[in-house]
């Protein structure tokens, strides 16, 4: 079809037949990626509840890191936004309040950088400086974060963040269910099936 278009196109260049031609076929190709866009959104959050359940966490949120376009670079500016968040109901939603939120110093040093090295991040929010971020954690009374990576491109990275309000810290199995989840759910965000 694409080279049928590159033939009309100088043909019938201004013509618009050849217009309508060329838009009714992008239309009809982003028709077609919307249900798979859907099926993966569906098993995407099926996955977070699953998770929710086994790790016994009250609150998981994928989250994207990036800089609002283009490739990431010193001097550029990196935002966090929650893509997809699953609660048990205690804790409130904070997808409304967590868009394009400008990354600090203490959320890059306590969770970016070290997620960077290892892939897998636990901290107590008690640990943390005095901070906004802190202050959240305190307000919502969470008192574990467990944040695993998710996937990565030279755009920027996802990972999958866990909240407990327990005083009990997450177990291994615990963990052991996040990093599980969070390969699962680097497949279904990559557009592959697990």
């Amino acid at each position: 079809m694409i080279g049928v278009l590159e033939i009309l196109a100088p043909i019938g260049a201004g013509s618009a037949l050849a217009l309508g031609i060329k838009w009714a076929y992008e239309a009809w190709k982003d028709r077609r990626s919307m249900p798979h866009t859907v099926r993966s959104m569906k098993r995407i959050y099926s996955e977070l509840h699953a998770t929710v359940a086994v790790s016994q966490a009250d609150s998981l949120v994928i989250m994207t890191c990036a800089n609002g376009g283009g490739i990431p670079h010193p001097g550029a500016s990196l935002y966090t936004s929650i893509l997809y968040e699953v609660t048990t109901g205690v804790l409130p939603s904070m997808f409304r309040y967590w868009q394009r939120v400008p990354v600090r110093g203490l959320y890059l040093d306590a969770v970016l950088l070290p997620l960077l090295g290892h892939g897998h991040v636990s901290f107590e929010p008690t640990s943390l400086e005095r901070s906004e971020l802190r202050t959240m954690y305190e307000q919502q009374a969470i008192k574990h974060v467990e944040v695993v990576s998710c996937t990565s491109d030279k755009m920027g990275w996802t990972y999958l963040v866990a909240h407990y309000l327990s005083e009990t810290a997450p177990t291994d199995a615990q963990k052991l269910v996040l990093n599980t989840a969070s390969r699962c759910l680097r497949d279904l965000l990559e557009g592959r099936d697990y």
